[in-house]
């Protein structure tokens, strides 16, 4: 009885990551419901003011054609000084400590296609502004749905198809954990720490 269920679950598995993962990945993030918002102009504003040099926000070209809020200078960034920076989703909460006002930005720019043309980062609201606590380039979140837990601190599970990770959360104390392999997102682990903004 035992090796029947587990020829089902088996069969099961194998079926959900032939047919159904290339039809998802097909359709795109549009497939999944999302927590994760596109922020307004004015919202963009406001939390750029910080990250950008001198608070200096600039009006800057979109692919679609528009414009959009982002940085023409950034220095405090990881890998360098960074030209190039743009916030395209935003989630709210309280990520590393309960009761604190945070939000999670996936933005583009600074990084390059290697590095997914952007990444993520974790900025916490000190009551004179967003200030970034940390980025983590190439981490791209995508669609991600916030969960509270019981600690009172949220945590979230992303999807953002890549060849490099498929599934992000983010964990206690602001780590980035990706699961997921090569384009598919059956199997395979991999991980990587946020990096301390200065």
């Amino acid at each position: 009885m035992k090796s029947k269920h587990l020829k089902l679950r088996v069969g099961f598995l194998i079926l959900f990551c032939v047919y159904f993962i290339p039809r998802i990945v097909k359709a795109g993030d549009d497939a999944f419901p999302s927590d994760s918002k596109k922020p307004t102009p004015s919202q963009a504003v406001i939390l750029l003011r910080n990250i950008c040099d001198k608070g200096i926000v600039v009006m800057k070209n979109d692919y679609s054609g528009g414009k959009k809020p982002g940085c023409a200078k950034v220095s405090r960034y990881p890998s360098g000084v960074c030209t190039d920076f743009a916030v395209e989703s935003v989630i709210f909460g309280s990520f590393v400590s309960a009761h604190s006002q945070e939000a999670v930005i996936d933005y583009s720019g600074c990084e390059p296609h290697v590095n997914n043309f952007g990444g993520s980062a974790l900025i916490r609201n000190t009551g004179i502004g967003w200030h970034p606590i940390f980025f983590s380039p190439g981490e791209r979140i995508g669609s991600c749905l916030k969960f509270t837990k019981n600690d009172l601190t949220d945590t979230l599970t992303c999807h953002r198809f890549s060849w490099t990770r498929n599934w992000v959360k983010l964990g206690t104390g602001g780590r980035w954990h990706g699961e997921g392999n090569e384009g598919s997102g059956c199997s395979g682990r991999s991980g990587a720490k946020g990096q301390q903004s200065p």
